[in-house]
């Protein structure tokens, strides 16, 4: 959300919004961001610090990038019901340029070893970790490798949900140890009238102060020549049909609880 800046790096669809657009998030009830994509600095870092100052003055805790690597690699907290969840956020794409070093502003890449570490880290400070990845390609709906082995880097440090965006479709979902790892939900609110594009899922999480409790996930229809940019939940076949393209796309040993609007997971 900005108007400061210029095009920072040459590439087909550089985006921004003008900052009256936050009053949507505010609206929607949104409380945390994550920050690290593949166009958070489509402007420079003009735009990305103007970004962040107008989400802190409407009160709306982000994570992912920042003013520096140490800023962007810095968690989210929020207490809810006497629960504290730290959120994490990373970049796995391009351009590298994009990604913050010690000394300039961008995004926190997402290596192993800053994702090990941060965890770690946000695990002492909260009772749970959630860590969002922005991984993949366009209009792949078959999980990379490097995302598995990325996601259980996370659960292994003690991150107890995963959650991939970037390729736009919907990926699997994989149930590791203590936690929940889904490779990507697909679009939510995106300016696309694409074919390609229409299925979305919303995943709603059960929390204890131990961990999961449960996972929801709700098929959407996000085909904008119908909603018109305001998803709607999907019913009968057509829910049927997305959430048993979930199950196949899904790790053989996770096994969802299909209902006639959504599918389940319990821990």
């Amino acid at each position: 959300h900005s108007t400061k800046g210029d095009v920072y790096v040459e590439k087909t669809y550089p985006f921004r919004t003008h900052p009256q657009v936050v009053q949507a998030l505010t609206a929607g009830g949104l409380n945390v961001l994550s920050l690290a994509n593949n166009h958070i600095m489509d402007y420079g870092p003009e735009a990305l610090q103007e970004t962040i100052a107008l989400l802190e003055r409407h009160q709306i805790h982000h994570t992912g990038a920042g003013s520096n690597l140490a800023a962007a690699r810095s968690p989210a907290i929020i207490e809810k019901n006497g629960i504290k969840v730290a959120f994490l956020a990373y970049n796995n794409t391009f351009p590298l340029e994009f990604n913050a070093t010690p000394t300039q502003p961008g995004t926190a890449p997402g290596n192993a070893s800053y994702v090990a570490s941060d965890v770690k880290k946000a695990r002492s400070m909260a009772d749970l970790v959630i860590v969002s990845f922005h991984w993949s390609a366009e209009l792949l709906k078959e999980r990379k490798s490097y995302q598995a082995d990325l996601a259980k880097v996370a659960i292994n440090a003690g991150a107890h949900l995963v959650v991939g965006h970037h390729p736009h479709v919907i990926q699997g979902v994989e149930g590791y140890k203590h936690g929940l790892i889904a490779y990507s939900l697909g679009n939510f609110i995106f300016a696309s009238y694409s074919k390609r594009v229409q299925d979305a899922l919303l995943l709603q999480v059960r929390l204890t102060p131990s961990g999961l409790k449960s996972a929801a996930f709700y098929p959407l229809n996000i085909n904008n020549h119908q909603v018109h940019f305001q998803p709607q939940p999907l019913l009968a076949e057509e829910a049927k049909r997305v959430l048993e393209e979930l199950q196949t796309l899904s790790h053989p040993s996770t096994t969802l609880e299909i209902s006639p609007t959504y599918a389940i997971i319990d821990f």
